[in-house]
């Protein structure tokens, strides 16, 4: 079978419902802070030869196992954007928005867990006039904003489709 031609993108953002807006935003922001912002950084400064030393790595460098999970999770975001505002269908086995919501909800999992069990400390090495500080950085905050507003965004097209999470102890059986 030969493809037909190709068919326009016709995206109308005026389309987009809050669920869509929300989520764009944070799939963007999750992009940017990923990327661009530094997560975690560490210096340390000797005052007496007025050496200073600093490293800031951003979340993309710092992870390499996490960094997957909020890539696939900014572009599901994005994906569920382009399908509201019409761009194409989606007709997977799992509604997009439902894979968003989780894929949000597992990239806040994540960063909250990468904030709460992250390297920190200040002190001076023992017999030198070197000081030394590590910690995380406003990215990392900023990239948890972000994930939790996917989450939300998915949860809230969810609603707007009408869909429903049963819960386990409601199944009739």
């Amino acid at each position: 079978m030969t493809p037909g031609p190709a068919r326009p993108v016709d995206f109308h953002p005026d389309r987009l419902t809050i669920a869509g807006r929300v989520v764009t935003g944070g799939a963007l922001a999750l992009l940017i802070t990923v990327f661009l912002f530094k997560w975690y950084g560490a210096s340390a400064t000797s005052p007496q030869t007025g050496l200073t030393f600093s490293r800031e790595l951003n979340g993309w460098h710092t992870f390499t196992s996490s960094r997957w999970v909020w890539l696939l999770t900014a572009l599901a975001g994005l994906a569920l954007v382009a399908e509201q505002g019409g761009a194409f269908e989606y007709e997977g086995p799992v509604p997009l928005d439902l894979v968003v919501a989780i894929l949000g909800g597992l990239s806040t999992v994540l960063i909250a867990y990468r904030i709460i069990h992250h390297p920190s400390g200040a002190g001076t090495v023992v017999g030198s006039t070197v000081t030394y500080s590590f910690g995380i950085k406003l990215g990392i905050w900023l990239a948890q904003i972000a994930a939790a507003a996917i989450a939300y965004g998915g949860w809230l097209a969810m609603r707007e489709r009408g869909a429903t999470i049963p819960a386990p102890w409601n199944r009739a059986g």
